[in-house]
């Protein structure tokens, strides 16, 4: 026994150098990892690869690729999957990304976004070749021509891992009805979102019911003008449907449907805004066909009608018993006794709050939920609320009471937006933001106040460190206060320091507006003005100047032009032959500008 023991107790000592000894030897081995680690090349393949999927697949390709053999080997051929964004790159650089990279590597490619509205016209275009991307599972087509669509979607057919697949047309399409039956076709496809333009939407042939047509389509986001009458044919193709939002929904003097069908079994989830519908033809088009619903968001604008307590609850009650989320949002005349009836015990029992906001104008009060939770239970309430705080992404505030009440913190948030009500102003807004939302999280800023104070809006850049995006509906500065401003402490901070790369200003009266914006963001890659209204030849030739200057990133500007039929048509000459402005290829639409340099 002793003899036993003596062993075991050897064993044990044995057992516990063989540990020091490990701990030793991997110390020794991580203190010379950490030594010989000092440059990125030094770093494994393994991490090399992992570092690469936070990177965009063009800067990858454009910082590695002449690096040396190693690292050209990584980008052009390796094995992870490649998600391509062709927006924000020169012409120069895009044929060469297109030939040596994405040629190369086209069976790795699982993703797709284009929105260079130039590149549907090159020789070289990525839509002409869809059929060589056999992983693609997602393709964003923004900015297209209507003309492009029906070979495109006839190409990706044979493509059997899309699953998503986004459209939006930059022209009128001549039959929408007919690309939806391209598009039920897919054999793959979960997602869809699209955004058809159509002026003649009565040109489009009836979509017939469907017989043995069925998609998979589980999600589905209609941006562009649809019919009451429609929806049951548009229905009958997609049984799977669970998500269906109608941002255009119309009524036709003939919306009236032959036979109803039952709607999709799984269907819980419906977003609607509505346009010059009636609650009478409303209760219809829910009574039909999304009685199942669990989540209802609702849109009117410029209606009372729908201020009918008792008639919503109601059509709660015996056409949608499931509905647990009911979110409204309706602009109409100012009738505090109306907002009074949404405070009865059946809102309160529901846990669904309501508010207004008024800007004294006809049609200026806005009826809006506020959280669909009750905060006075105290059992789940923390749980719930704060995944949904968690989860929420695009915060977008009213008023700036909307700041001084709110009592919930969305720390992941990634978008702000400011809506345009008028009586109310930025100012009183920024002070409170920080306990709503993580300011420095921030990468797209919405502000559609007007008017508000450019002076703050510098002080709230400041603290968004993070922002890529900026939309500002315009500049309200007195001309006398343009320099003042730009030799501001604040604003050369916020200049030298912001990574703001896409700026959308809403309309731009005159040059020193622009060049403003111009100076405070100089990494600026694109600028888009949605309506100039003057001066429109001095901003395209301050845009391509200030980009070979002081604005070197700059890459793609658009501009809707107003009231300058001339200019644009001297623009379209240049177009048309071909000619470069300023070192920038030239597309006119309309009056829509588009340059490409």
């Amino acid at each position: 026994m002793e003899r036993r023991k003596r062993v075991r107790s050897t064993s044990v000592i044995n057992h516990d150098d063989t540990k020091r000894q490990k701990r030793k030897i991997k110390t020794s081995t991580n203190r010379s990892l950490k030594q010989n680690f000092t440059r990125f090349e030094d770093l494994s393949n393994e991490i090399i690869y992992e570092i690469f999927e936070f990177l965009d697949a063009f800067h990858s390709y454009q910082a590695f690729n002449n690096l040396n053999i190693r690292f050209r080997n990584f980008v052009t051929y390796s094995n992870p999957p490649l998600k391509i964004n062709i927006s924000s790159i020169t012409r120069t650089n895009f044929r060469d990304y297109y030939t040596n990279f994405i040629i190369p590597s086209q069976d790795r490619i699982t993703s797709l976004y284009i929105t260079n509205r130039f590149s549907y016209d090159l020789d070289i275009s990525l839509h002409r070749i869809l059929t060589k991307f056999i992983r693609l599972e997602t393709l964003i087509l923004e900015n297209i021509d209507a003309n492009y669509i029906d070979n495109i979607l006839n190409d990706i057919i044979s493509l059997s891992n899309l699953s998503s697949l986004v459209i939006i047309t930059s022209d009128d399409v001549k039959d929408i009805n007919h690309h939806l039956l391209q598009i039920f076709r897919l054999p793959s496809l979960e997602y869809c979102r699209l955004s058809l333009r159509n002026s003649s939407y009565y040109s489009s042939k009836q979509l017939p019911l469907a017989t043995n047509q069925n998609s998979p389509i589980q999600q589905l986001v209609i941006k562009h003008k649809i019919f009451i009458s429609e929806i049951h044919t548009l229905l009958s193709y997609v049984p799977q449907l669970r998500y269906l939002s109608l941002d255009n929904l119309h009524k036709s003097n003939s919306d009236k449907w032959e036979g109803a069908i039952s709607s999709p079994h799984n269907l819980t989830h419906l977003y609607v805004k509505l346009n010059n519908i009636c609650f009478d033809d409303f209760e219809i088009f829910i009574k039909t066909f999304f009685n199942s619903i669990v989540v209802l968001h609702f849109s009117a604008t410029n209606t009372d009608e729908y201020f009918n307590a008792k008639r919503w609850e109601q059509l709660i009650l015996f056409s949608m018993p499931c509905l647990r989320i009911f979110n409204i949002y309706i602009s109409a005349r100012n009738n505090q006794s109306e907002f009074d009836e949404f405070k009865s015990l059946f809102w309160l029992q529901r846990e669904w709050f309501f508010d207004s906001s008024s800007s004294g104008c006809y049609y200026g009060t806005t009826f809006y939920s506020t959280s669909p939770y009750s905060t006075n239970k105290q059992t789940d309430f923390d749980v719930k609320m704060k995944k949904n705080e968690n989860a929420v992404r695009h915060v977008r505030i009213l008023n700036k009471e909307t700041t001084d009440n709110c009592i919930y913190y969305f720390p992941n948030a990634k978008e702000l937006s400011v809506d345009n009500f008028y009586g109310h102003n930025l100012n009183g807004m920024i002070d409170n933001l920080d306990h709503i939302i993580s300011l420095k999280n921030l990468t797209k800023l919405n502000i559609l106040l007007y008017p508000y104070s450019f002076g703050r809006l510098i002080q709230l850049l400041l603290t968004t460190v993070n922002l890529v995006t900026l939309q500002l509906p315009r500049i309200f500065i007195h001309s006398n206060y343009y320099q003042a401003i730009q030799l501001s402490e604040t604003f050369r901070l916020v200049s030298n320091r912001n990574i703001i790369r896409n700026l959308i200003l809403e309309s731009a009266n005159d040059m020193d507006e622009v060049e403003l914006l111009l100076n405070l963001c100089p990494r600026i890659q694109c600028f888009e003005i949605n309506k100039c209204y003057r001066h429109a030849a001095s901003i395209v030739r301050l845009l391509t100047w200030k980009s070979h200057t002081n604005n070197p990133y700059l890459i793609s500007i658009s501009i809707i032009v107003d009231n300058d039929i001339n200019y644009l048509e001297r623009l379209k000459k240049l177009s048309h032959q071909g000619n470069l402005f300023n070192q920038f290829a030239v597309k006119v639409q309309s009056n829509r500008v588009d340059l490409w340099r």
